[in-house]
């Protein structure tokens, strides 16, 4: 039997970070790169605040590169960052750069900058997607109990978006098939409550941040129905 769902968007916003998303240790990184003195006598709430003060000590180009290559790491050479820099000024990479998998870091490298330099790095912007989730049938029933993996929710998004959507233009196949590489590019965190059983129909509270270039269709959408499932699920 075929999953299916009644999705209800309960909000969509704008926000311009993604809570808890880089640790402590992360801004530790930060100001050893920027070589700060005294970190270890620094108090973990205020690793954030002395991270930043230590980048806005920098020219932005070179806190630029701090950021990034702390935050991406390898996936990005030197002079690909570089080049980066740049346009980070004026455009929003996490949503056009041509390697999505390098999307949600770049806007958390955005966040960092915008605040160390707020008149030269473009201010961040993307989307924080709340959803309440009604299981329609048993099938359905079994999936919305399980911690709801990337997969089945951008498969959920896509269902709600049909054609119109960049997720099915770009990625029909990994939607109706049973591999979605993508998926983890497309949601960027989800946070699911429990799930609850009233009136005999077994429903699921959902949070999910992503670039506007994935959620933008929803916008003009307050509910729809949907089939969705996890990779290697076999349907029956």
């Amino acid at each position: 039997m075929t999953p299916q769902f009644d999705v209800l968007i309960t909000q969509l916003k704008s926000v311009h970070d993604i809570p808890n998303a880089l640790t402590v240790e992360t801004y530790r990184q930060f100001l050893e790169a920027a070589e700060f003195d005294d970190i270890d006598d620094i108090e973990p709430v205020d690793m954030l605040d002395m991270a930043i003060m230590a980048l806005q000590d920098l020219e932005p180009e070179e806190s630029a590169e701090i950021v990034l290559a702390t935050i991406l790491g390898d996936r990005l050479s030197k002079g690909v960052r570089q080049n980066l820099i740049h346009d980070m000024k004026e455009e929003a990479l996490w949503e056009q750069y041509a390697e999505i998998n390098c999307h949600a870091d770049l806007f958390l490298a955005g966040v960092v900058l915008n605040q160390a330099f707020p008149k030269v790095f473009t201010y961040p912007d993307i989307g924080r997607l709340s959803l309440t989730i009604t299981a329609i049938n048993e099938t359905a029933e079994t999936l919305l109990q399980q911690t709801p993996s990337p997969a089945f929710l951008a498969r959920l998004l896509a269902n709600g978006m049909g054609e119109r959507g960049l997720i099915i233009r770009l990625y029909e196949e990994q939607v109706t098939g049973t591999h979605f590489s993508a998926a983890s590019s497309i949601i960027w965190r989800s946070e699911a409550g429990e799930p609850i059983m009233t009136d005999g129909e077994l429903t699921r509270q959902l949070v999910i941040y992503s670039s506007w270039e994935w959620l933008r269709p929803l916008k003009e959408i307050h509910e729809f129905q949907a089939t969705a499932h996890n990779d290697t699920s076999k349907l029956v």
